[in-house]
């Protein structure tokens, strides 16, 4: 993904890419966006753990077709999963007394 990492692309809080540490340095300045998520919350990428569960042993022939579709829907489930981390801190914001002690006591309800 060289083309939208030099142009800025995983510089957005929205973006998180596959392979951080394989980014091309990027030539755009960057945008200063707004900090909304919490400091912690910034760097949570799961898309190795996406990687590896999406990857299987297999050859079905179709090689540019089963890439270019394999790409968009890991992309889509990426974008829908760290997205969470907006919706999570939407809620805390909204409810922190509930939400504080459940953090602290580290429980975790997966909705």
């Amino acid at each position: 993904m060289v083309v939208p990492a030099v142009v800025g692309r995983y510089k957005n809080p929205e973006e998180n890419p596959f392979f951080p540490e394989n980014l091309s340095a990027s030539f755009v300045p960057s945008n200063p966006f707004t900090q909304f998520l919490h400091p912690g919350a910034i760097s949570i990428n799961i898309n190795k753990s996406i990687w590896n569960y999406a990857q299987t042993a297999g050859d079905d022939g179709n090689y540019a077709q089963t890439a270019a579709s394999d790409l968009s829907l890991l992309q889509a489930i990426s974008r829908r999963i760290h997205y969470g981390k907006f919706v999570a801190e939407v809620k805390f914001r909204d409810s922190s007394q509930d939400y504080d002690p459940l953090i602290r006591a580290k429980v975790y309800i997966w909705m």
